[in-house]
């Protein structure tokens, strides 16, 4: 079967066999952004689950990522340079909420991550 993604990013697949009911995933990049595109998922999740920060350009440049608790303590500090694509995979231990705080050659974004 098809799907059609309209939005640059990275995707999760979940695919199930009709015969045994089995799942396969797998996670595809969609790449070539017009704009600049920013992705922070799942943003609700359990203690030491794994959350993504997809940030996906129009030209290369420099991301630092960083994710502060509601104390404003900064937990987590990430960055890359010289793509237009970027993948971070990462995970609190702590029950909370937590802001991302994106940072790119275009400006500054920010997300919330609840961890329970």
């Amino acid at each position: 079967r098809s799907i059609k993604a309209t939005e640059p990013g990275v995707y999760r697949v979940f695919v199930t066999k009709e015969s045994d009911g089995c799942v396969f995933t797998d996670d595809v990049a969609i790449t070539g952004a017009d704009k600049q595109t920013i992705a922070v998922y799942p943003t609700i999740l359990q203690s030491n689950d794994n959350y993504n920060v997809s940030v996906s350009m129009a030209s290369p440049g420099s991301v630092i990522v960083k994710v502060y608790n509601a104390k404003g303590i900064l937990m987590e500090e990430m960055s890359g340079t010289g793509n237009s694509e970027y993948q971070f995979i990462t995970r609190l231990r702590d029950s909370g909420i937590y802001l991302v705080v994106i940072q790119t050659p275009s400006g500054m974004e920010t997300h919330k991550i609840i961890v329970h």
